[in-house]
């Protein structure tokens, strides 16, 4: 009964990949770019917030220096990935 329902399945879904590819729609889903420091700094993995650095680790862990500062500058790019 399990190998019935699989191959239904698997129908199923190579049925969709045709009309998906009839169609000529696109079977990936388009690829956001990267900005962890949501400043507007595209695939930029160390950084320059204005007054701190901040830089990506793995598994998209954050850190960054803490210096208190009286005057923000413009963020910059330091590294990109």
């Amino acid at each position: 009964m399990k190998i019935i329902c699989m191959k239904k399945l698997y129908l199923i879904i190579a049925l969709i990949i045709s009309i998906i590819l009839l169609l000529g729609l696109p079977l990936t889903v388009p690829q956001e770019s990267k900005d962890p420091s949501g400043l507007g700094l595209d695939n930029c993995k160390k950084w320059n917030d204005g007054c701190n650095i901040c830089e990506v680790f793995k598994d998209d862990m954050i850190a960054c220096t803490e210096r208190a500062c009286f005057t923000l500058n413009e963020p910059y790019c330091i590294e990109t990935f």
